[in-house]
């Protein structure tokens, strides 16, 4: 297990004799680091567990159409001056398209367990995920598939409407954010339900992310544990787009009409 610490500290009531309020972000190789922030806590079901999907839950073993595809077709698009909304609007429906056709798998081959085991002593784990509302119900299916059911400890039985400056929802467990802040989307889901946990515990193998929840979570007063997850680092550092070029257009032989996506 490989963890270093990252530690922001504010000063702003230490003249007022408080202690400095600490917001701590954790990277970690391995998933198991939840635990010792779960076991460290008398009452579990004031704990929230907060999970990004993407290559923190699951991952497409090859790469084609997961994070680091769709990284790496937006930088071709914007080395040519193409904005990055404009980027993200072309890309969009080619990317809708192909998650249709391929699955998630555990990125760690315990993970599924882990979460199982999180919701059987009681704690509440969720998904928080930067993917679209109009394939949310895939990417639950997506979970099902790796026998996750975020649904068995939801924190709200019906859907809700999350909507910021971007579509957002939440569903059976699941909060989709879109180009939404993610911490942002949290809090604005909790003062919706009206919770408030005595601690959170957020993984994303983005920092951006990671970021964003802690700085939320600090704002709330929510005590917050944030764990940068680096297991697929050098996957997705040695990513390269050009591997997928000929299944990107046996793809779009197969699954598009001629002219319908742009492909390039």
């Amino acid at each position: 297990m490989i963890a270093k610490w990252f530690t922001h500290v504010f000063f702003a009531l230490s003249l007022l004799g408080c202690a400095p309020l600490q917001a701590i972000i954790l990277e970690a190789y391995d998933i198991h680091e939840i635990l010792k922030h779960v076991y460290d806590t008398h009452h579990y079901h004031d704990i929230l567990v907060c999970l990004d999907i993407d290559n923190t839950i699951g991952e497409f073993k090859d790469g084609f159409g997961g994070d680091e595809w769709f990284s790496a077709k937006m930088k071709e698009r914007m080395i040519f001056g193409i904005s990055a909304d404009i980027a993200v609007a072309e890309l969009l429906p080619l990317y809708f398209e192909i998650q249709k056709t391929i699955w998630l798998e555990p990125v760690q081959e315990c993970t599924p367990k882990l979460i199982h085991f999180l919701q059987d002593i009681g704690i509440a784990v969720m998904a928080l995920t930067s993917r679209s509302f109009t394939i949310l119900d895939r990417t639950i299916e997506m979970l099902h598939h790796m026998d996750i059911d975020f649904s068995r400890s939801a924190l709200h039985a019906e859907p809700i409407d999350l909507t910021l400056r971007d579509v957002g929802h939440y569903r059976n467990g699941v909060i989709s954010c879109g180009q939404n802040d993610k911490g942002e989307l949290l809090v604005k889901f909790f003062g919706i339900i009206g919770y408030q946990p005595k601690k959170v515990i957020f993984v994303d193998d983005k920092l951006k992310y990671v970021e964003q929840v802690d700085r939320a979570m600090e704002k709330a007063g929510i005590p917050c544990i944030s764990i940068r997850y680096s297991h697929l680092d050098a996957k997705v550092a040695n990513y390269n787009i050009a591997d997928h070029d000929a299944r990107l257009k046996q793809f779009c032989l197969e699954h598009l009409e001629p002219g319908s996506l742009v492909i390039s």
